[in-house]
């Protein structure tokens, strides 16, 4: 995987009804790091061996994928669209550029995805529902982009956006934050408190 580049905007919809920090992650291992009880929606058996499906409205595990212009393709389709990801949903967004709108469960507050364009080095735009939107930039063939987000607040919906081209989305994951424990936040606590009073002591 290649390190997506991202710029990072905050901004306020009415959307949602809480708000929160969101910290973005450019690779799976981070994400992981700071999630919980993470599922993955990959999009295998939906289309046949060496095709694809229509799907501009997708239902799995009780997330929802709507894709203007969208198919379901299979893993051994030709790797110009699934990029060797395996079975992936492909927005062809019907001339208006590809977009995945996700609509997800309560109480999710972390998502993350492999992105790719077909047009090598596109911007792919990730807007939460909360107005947080960064820009993640893809980069070449085969090299697959992950983005991951983690908030303080319920994620209800993310829109993935390339306004001049083709999208592909794989292995979608999603949630909750992990939140460090009052023991270990104690700890640390105690560890720089502990570190003032020797600093104090040696400057008396």
């Amino acid at each position: 995987m290649n390190r997506s580049k991202y710029i990072y905007t905050a901004a306020l919809v009415l959307s949602c009804s809480q708000y929160g920090h969101a910290n973005p992650y450019e690779t799976l291992a981070e994400f992981l790091a700071n999630t919980k009880g993470v599922t993955t929606i990959g999009f295998e058996d939906i289309a046949y061996p060496y095709s694809f499906a229509a799907a501009p409205t997708l239902t799995l595990g009780g997330v929802t994928f709507t894709t203007p212009g969208g198919k379901v393709v299979d893993s051994l389709y030709a790797t110009t669209y699934n990029w060797g990801s395996g079975a992936s949903l492909y927005s062809l967004g019907n001339g208006k550029g590809g977009e995945v709108t996700v609509a997800l469960p309560s109480g999710v507050t972390a998502i993350g995805a492999d992105l790719w364009t077909f047009e090598d080095g596109l911007n792919v735009n990730l807007t939460l529902c909360t107005g947080d939107s960064f820009t993640v930039q893809t980069g070449g063939q085969p090299a697959l982009a992950f983005f991951g987000v983690t908030t303080t607040s319920d994620i209800v919906s993310v829109t993935f956006n390339v306004p001049d081209g083709y999208l592909g989305l794989d292995n979608f994951v999603y949630g909750t934050t992990k939140i460090p424990d009052a023991g270990s936040t104690m700890a640390l606590f105690g560890i720089g408190a502990l570190g003032l009073a020797t600093i104090r002591r040696r400057l008396v």
